[in-house]
Order: C-alpha cells, then sequence, then structure tokens
C-alpha cells in the first residue's frame, strides 16, 4: 500500500498530473485496497472496486459454506463443520500474523492476516470522493452479498457518493452465464464512461 502511494506521489510530481486526474482502480483483491489507499493518499479522487470484496474477506469464506448449505448442495451440519474449521484456521492466522512459514491455500499467515485486516466498508465509508463499485451476481470469488451490505450502508447514511454498478449473470471474469458471453469489454466501457462524468 504505501509502495503504490509513493508512486502516485512520484508520478503525480514528474508528470504534473493534475490533482483531480488521478482515479485508483482495483480488480478482486486489488478492489479490496482501493479504498484504504484513497484514504493514505489525498491525490486520488475517484476509486472503483470491480469484484473486491466490501467486507473481511475470511466472511466470504463463511457465507460460501452457508449458501451451499442453503442450496442442499451440502447439509446444515457439514456446512457448520466446515464453518467451525474456518473459525480455528482464521483465529490461528489472527493470532500469528507475521507467520511466513505457516500457509493457508497457498498464502502465508502474513499475507492474510494483513489482507484481512482491514474492511474495505469501513475504509469506504470514510471517504467522500466517487466510488464505483461493479460486482457480478454468480461470482464465487467475491460474493455479491458483501457488496450488496456496501451498497445497503451507503443508502442508510445517505450518503451519495457510491455507484453500485451489477452484472447479475456474470461471474468473476465477467463470463455471462446465461448467454454464453464475455461482458468485460462493456464492463471496462462502463467503468471509463463513469471515470469521465
Amino acid at each position: 500500500m504505501n509502495a503504490t502511494s509513493k508512486i502516485i506521489d512520484f508520478l503525480s510530481k514528474e508528470l504534473k498530473i493534475k490533482e483531480n486526474k488521478i482515479i485508483a482502480v482495483g480488480y478482486s483483491e486489488g478492489g479490496q485496497v482501493v479504498a484504504k489507499l484513497a484514504l493514505g493518499n489525498s491525490k486520488i479522487t475517484k476509486i472503483v472496486n470491480i469484484v473486491g470484496g466490501g467486507l473481511n474477506q475470511f466472511y466470504d469464506f463463511i457465507s460460501a459454506e452457508r449458501l451451499k448449505a442453503q442450496k442442499e448442495i451440502i447439509s446444515a451440519e457439514q456446512a457448520q463443520n466446515k464453518i467451525d474449521s474456518l473459525n480455528l484456521t482464521f483465529k490461528d492466522i489472527y493470532n500469528n500474523p507475521n507467520k511466513i512459514n505457516k500457509f493457508w491455500l497457498g498464502h502465508t499467515y502474513k499475507y492474510w492476516a494483513s489482507f484481512c485486516n482491514d474492511i474495505p466498508l469501513e475504509n469506504m465509508k470514510q471517504l467522500d470522493i466517487p466510488i464505483l463499485i461493479i460486482a457480478s451476481g454468480n461470482d464465487e470469488n467475491s460474493p455479491i452479498s458483501g457488496l450488496d451490505y456496501v451498497n445497503l450502508e451507503f443508502i442508510r447514511r445517505n450518503k451519495t457518493n457510491l455507484t453500485y454498478k451489477v452484472y447479475p449473470n456474470c461471474d468473476h471474469w465477467f463470463n455471462e452465464q446465461k448467454l454464453d458471453i464475455n461482458k468485460m469489454d462493456e464492463m471496462m466501457e462502463y467503468v471509463l464512461k463513469w471515470i469521465e462524468n
């Protein structure tokens, strides 16, 4: 995060970028950190979160198990057993946040502890700059429910700086399931139009 902020500072000085023209765009995990980046660097004037989560990423794993149970893919008991196991792992990660020799899902505990220490929603709520969130309805990597909650929280707080765009039948890579097409170009065109306005 600090390195990215320093790069922005350096480039804005070297390229003499107008202060109202720095937009931070993040995809997936990058989408989860753009709000924190903007909080730490006032040169950023807009952020775009593309299929990044809104809540703690660990919660996505828990909600995925609950959803499997609701869809009767697994039993409620199986879901609870998996969630209990996940919570033990999460506790171990938070209790050992600097471990680089312990891994979960191919990443070190340090990676997970640092990445899941900040809640994107909490960072977004502190921003008054324009925010665009792009979500996919069939995204198994970043479940839409967390982003739906971000939108609801902005409505509840009467904050008007959030634009929320959903592609209901798309996955994490904007593959449209029902029509068997990819909407990545369409999504990027929407993002560019939003940035220009």
